[in-house]
């Protein structure tokens, strides 16, 4: 995972999520550092799907 000066502990205007075809340790601690709270590798079931979606949108409106 490429860094492209993305840092998403810098802004509170919303819930990352990382969906992503690579599933290593390498890229989970990356994204980790940078803030991303949800991570949806592939292959992934649809309910994995709405979980990490409506985890997401759930944590941005507590805020």
């Amino acid at each position: 995972m490429e860094d492209k000066g993305c840092d998403v502990r810098k802004s509170n205007d919303g819930a990352v999520v990382l969906v992503t075809a690579v599933n290593t340790s390498n890229v989970t601690m990356k994204a980790v550092g940078l803030g991303v709270k949800y991570r949806l590798a592939k292959p992934w079931e649809q309910s994995q799907l709405d979980f990490v979606f409506e985890s997401a949108l759930n944590l941005n409106k507590a805020r």
